[in-house]
């Protein structure tokens, strides 16, 4: 059942609002997410001011989910043997014990290439070639399963 639209009115004088947004899965989170946002324009003072291609409108989401530390995953990784770099390293993950990590190579069919059932930060890219690659990232969180999902570039 799809909820009913409801305007947002921004009161004379003030240049914000807060808009409460319920989120239909909170259990999984996307590398991007979108927002719809039709602005439709406003009065004020008997003057009236258009809004059209050229407006921009700033919109904050936040993710209510204090009580864990966000994930920071790297979108590239040059496991080369140089010593920078050479670990596919997600920081924040060790607040999350027992998480799954899936490696797949976009490039041979989405074949999987690496699988950690309790990922620490090792994978060296051993098992694969330079180029583009997805990953799946599972962890718990409250005793309830989040998934992360994003694309990864390899250079050797």
């Amino acid at each position: 059942m799809k909820s009913p639209i409801l305007p947002a009115v921004i009161p004379a004088g003030l240049h914000s609002a807060t808009l409460p947004i319920n989120i239909i899965d909170d259990r999984k989170v996307e590398s991007t997410e979108y927002l719809n946002l039709q602005i439709d324009g406003g009065y004020g003072d008997s003057t009236i001011y258009p809004v059209n291609s050229d407006s921009v409108a700033v919109i904050t989401i936040e993710d209510n989910d204090s009580s864990y530390t966000r994930l920071c995953i790297p979108n590239v990784f040059t496991p080369n043997g140089d010593g920078r770099n050479d670990l596919f390293v997600i920081r924040g993950l060790e607040n999350y014990p027992g998480s799954r990590l899936s490696v797949y190579n976009l490039l041979r069919g989405g074949a999987l290439v690496y699988r950690s059932e309790n990922y620490d930060n090792s994978w060296d890219g051993r098992g694969a070639s330079p180029g583009l690659y997805s990953y799946i990232l599972e962890v718990n969180e409250s005793g309830r399963r989040k998934i992360y999902r994003g694309k990864l570039v390899i250079i050797k």
